[in-house]
């Protein structure tokens, strides 16, 4: 493909054939799209059993943060509830867990166990992700 027709299909939010978005693993919590105008098609949540589950950010209908619960988003008839500590601390400068579900940033989520969770002093963790 040529650089121009690239270009053009960049400017208009088309995939092209190289990579049409970075993303960032932080901390191996959550991949986060660097791009100021990338948005992600769904949200991947990987659970410590090894299975994975993914919803459309099209279907997320409520979002809600409460430092004693936690995350729980909605998505149509289900309901993710995220557990773990400090899960809307800053894990860089004006990135936060709970502002890139809202912009659609977050790729993906890593359930960690209570080990890593004990483990950790200082860091976010995703201790425990809950499908209703």
């Amino acid at each position: 493909m040529t650089d121009d027709l690239q270009r053009l299909r960049a400017s208009r939010g088309l995939p092209g054939d190289v990579q049409d978005s970075e993303e960032d693993e932080l901390s191996g919590i959550f991949g986060w799209l660097r791009g100021a105008k990338e948005k992600a098609a769904m949200l991947e949540l990987r659970l410590k059993s090894g299975n994975s589950v993914a919803f459309c950010y099209g279907w997320l209908d409520k979002a809600q943060y409460n430092p004693s619960t936690g995350i729980t988003l909605q998505f149509g008839t289900h309901t993710v509830q995220l557990h773990g500590k400090k899960l809307n601390a800053p894990v860089r400068p004006n990135v936060t867990l709970f502002e890139g579900l809202l912009r659609h940033r977050i790729t993906w989520i890593q359930e960690s166990g209570r080990a890593e969770s004990l483990s950790s002093s200082v860091m976010m963790v995703v201790v425990e992700i809950r499908i209703n």
